[in-house]
């Protein structure tokens, strides 16, 4: 079952400056592990994901989700079956189909995948400044914008999403179209398909 985006509420506190006090780091850990619902969502999830692989659904987790982690707004049963994934964008701009064109960084092949494709995050947060906090270190923009979808909505547009975590972001995931499986030197994906993956985010708009 797929989630009705309509129904995720927002909390607008600004948790960048108003922070959760279970946020901790330890020394040498990636950056974005100091904020409380990242760390716990990578803790549920590292075990059910492997770098440079696709994610499919389900994912059995082995224990339950807390109510504050988003994860949880995704169709977790008794048997902590994760039946979809949310997958989070944050841009400052709304998104256009041309917001998916294939740039240089996007070809840069990172822990043996040579697929291009574009950055997103395993959601963590329904909060716009704690999102901004764990990826990019940072409070919102004014402009910022953060849209959510899933897995399972990204497939219906061609695409996939490869679990590729980085040194500071261990839910980051890469966004590659069908195209580039088969031919990872194609210039750009057919435009209908970018601009249904746009639309798709766009329907998952959680802040303006």
């Amino acid at each position: 079952m797929e989630k009705d985006f309509s129904e995720i509420c927002l909390e607008k506190e600004n948790r960048y400056k108003n922070r959760d006090p279970r946020n901790y780091i330890l020394e040498g850990e990636p950056r974005s592990l100091y904020w409380h619902r990242y760390r716990v969502t990578y803790d549920l999830l590292k075990d059910q994901l492997v770098s440079g692989r696709k994610i499919y659904s389900p994912l059995k987790l082995r224990e339950e989700v807390p109510q504050d982690i988003l994860l949880s707004k995704f169709c977790v049963d008794e048997e902590y079956n994760l039946f979809n994934l949310p997958i989070v964008m944050v841009g400052n701009n709304n998104l256009t189909p041309f917001s998916f064109d294939i740039r240089k960084k996007d070809r840069v092949e990172i822990d043996g995948l040579e697929y291009p494709g574009i950055s997103a995050t395993i959601g963590f947060s329904d909060n716009l400044a704690e999102t901004c906090g764990g990826i990019f270190d940072r409070d919102c923009k004014r402009q910022d914008r953060m849209y959510c979808t899933t897995v399972g909505q990204i497939e219906e547009c061609n695409y996939s999403a490869y679990y590729l975590p980085t040194e500071n972001q261990p839910l980051h995931v890469r966004l590659v179209h069908d195209i580039h499986e088969v031919s990872p030197f194609e210039h750009l994906p057919p435009f209908r398909d970018r601009e249904l993956l746009a639309e798709t985010f766009s329907n998952g708009k959680c802040m303006k």
